[in-house]
């Protein structure tokens, strides 16, 4: 049986235009002595708007006509620096420093977000009881819950879901930025043989952050908020009986008021570091390997997000969810055979499991800014007005969970998404790939031909880099956590180069 529906303000038109995005930079080198210097500066306007539109109604929209909208521009100065010291001055040492700052990457990203016509950022979740069993939700605004025709509980939806966008923009909505610094040494051994090692480190600046205006509340430290618009319940983990306490809205009456403003947040923070190390060797006879390995973890801190919505405070700091470092290994070499011209290549890719769920403050990188679930999601557990307990594992039985009682009695939400794991610990098992591929050159006069025989995924392995859903259920045919893809199977190619 259904439980929730999501409701679309569709069919709508929208449009959003780039009217520009401009970058002038001037780039120089100087040399002194043992030192090189690289610099930069880069200079970039960009500004987006929102084409004006007719009014438009449909089953749930009732979108007014309104005029052009025009985001703040911005106008951004962005460093590029690179230093090279030759340390011993035999050519043989090198010691690199670099500092660069990278802006949002920018077209229409912003103005999406807050198009009023744009149906994808104008939806909502309402409790559904299927009275009729037909699968198919009646009920519009006002109606009365639970009666003939009336199967979406409204008392749950914003009341002013799909007339304007949920989500407004500070007029002094400022730019977000990457701050990146380097620092690594490269050093030949031997003729031939050289090894680097790097340093990575970055800060995220001019987060983007969502706040429901008609649900203030004051941040009281550095994980916890004051916020009287909500009741605080007790949720009791089905995988180990932890109790987790979230927040549900004091009535449906706040529940239902909506009004987001999106502007910078100078307190949350997302710190990158990673480390690199390489070779590079070339072989007799012309033949040549290099690999290394890379680890890298990124931590975030999305606890002053919680102000309007204290369900963010669950996971928010990340230097205490245990998120590991993750190390990648690659090797690549080819060589020519002694017999006939034959070249033969590999590689080996050993890759640490994909991260599932997603990220907290950015979806994967500063080009998506994440507003919805900032402290990221890995795996829930989703509650609604109706969701019972079914199990009471560890010793939750006697700190108050009781099967077939309701999970949170008298919710005002239509549903409740409530992490059971930090997100960032979730992953896939280690990815390994090895290809190969054999070729040899036939030369005529002009003509250069070589054919190849490449063997991808050599050794066939089915290892899986993402899973269906992470919507925790034991129930008979649930997929939480099923592979949902693997890696393509062995594959044999048969190529030819010609040239002439």
């Amino acid at each position: 049986m259904p439980s929730t529906v999501t409701l679309l303000a569709t069919p709508a038109h929208w449009q959003e235009r780039l009217n520009a995005n401009l970058g002038v930079y001037g780039q120089d080198a100087w040399t002194i002595k043992r030192m090189t210097i690289t610099y930069g500066l880069r200079w970039e306007y960009v500004s987006e708007k929102i084409v004006g539109q007719a009014a438009q109604t449909g089953r749930f929209a009732n979108i007014p006509g309104f005029e052009d909208i025009r985001l703040p521009i911005w106008r951004s100065l962005s460093p590029r620096t690179g230093i090279v010291y030759d340390v011993f001055g035999n050519r043989k040492t090198a010691l690199r420093f670099g500092f660069n700052r990278f802006e949002l990457a920018a077209t229409t990203t912003i103005a999406e977000l807050y198009d009023p016509a744009n149906v994808a950022t104008v939806q909502a979740t309402g409790a559904w009881t299927d009275l009729n069993q037909d699968d198919i939700a009646q009920g519009s605004p006002g109606c009365v819950y639970r009666t003939p025709g009336c199967e979406i509980n409204f008392a749950n939806v914003p009341t002013n879901f799909g007339t304007v966008s949920l989500s407004k923009f500070d007029s002094k909505l400022k730019r977000p930025y990457t701050l990146s610094y380097n620092l690594g040494v490269s050093h030949e051994l031997f003729p031939g043989v050289a090894v680097t090692a790097e340093y990575f480190h970055g800060a995220l600046k001019n987060i983007l952050e969502r706040n429901n205006t008609l649900r203030p509340g004051t941040l009281t430290g550095p994980a916890a908020v004051d916020n009287p618009n909500y009741r605080p319940v007790t949720v009791f983990s089905p995988i180990d009986g932890k109790a987790i306490t979230i927040y549900d809205p004091i009535s449906p009456a706040v529940q239902q008021a909506v009004a987001n403003v999106d502007t910078n947040d100078p307190k949350l923070t997302q710190i990158y570091n990673g480390f690199e190390f390489n070779f590079n060797a070339k072989l007799p006879r012309g033949g040549r390997v290099f690999g290394g390995s890379a680890t890298d973890r990124a931590i975030a801190n999305s606890c002053s997000a919680a102000v309007t919505n204290p369900n963010i405070l669950l996971n928010c700091d990340q230097s205490k969810s245990g998120i590991p470092w993750r190390t990648q290994f690659k090797l690549v070499g080819t060589y020519p055979l002694p017999w006939f011209g034959v070249q033969l290549s590999g590689s080996l890719q050993a890759l640490p499991g994909y991260v599932l769920g997603t990220s907290a403050l950015t979806q994967g990188s500063v080009a998506g800014p994440n507003l919805t679930t900032p402290n990221g999601a890995s795996t829930v557990y989703t509650v609604t007005p109706t969701t019972r307990y079914t199990t009471c594992p560890g010793n939750s039985a006697s700190a108050g969970c009781t099967i077939g009682a309701l999970v949170i009695p008298g919710m005002n939400q239509a549903s409740l998404n409530v992490p059971l794991i930090p997100p960032g610990t979730e992953l896939t098992p280690r990815i390994n790939q090895v290809d190969f591929s054999v070729a040899k050159r036939f030369n005529f006069e002009r003509i250069r031909f070589e054919p190849k025989i490449d063997l991808f995924n050599a050794f066939n392995s089915s290892d899986y880099y993402t899973v269906r859903t992470l919507v925790y259920s034991t129930a008979p045919g649930a997929t939480y956590k099923q592979p949902g893809s693997i890696l393509q199977g062995r594959i044999l190619r048969l190529a030819a180069v010609l040239n002439w």
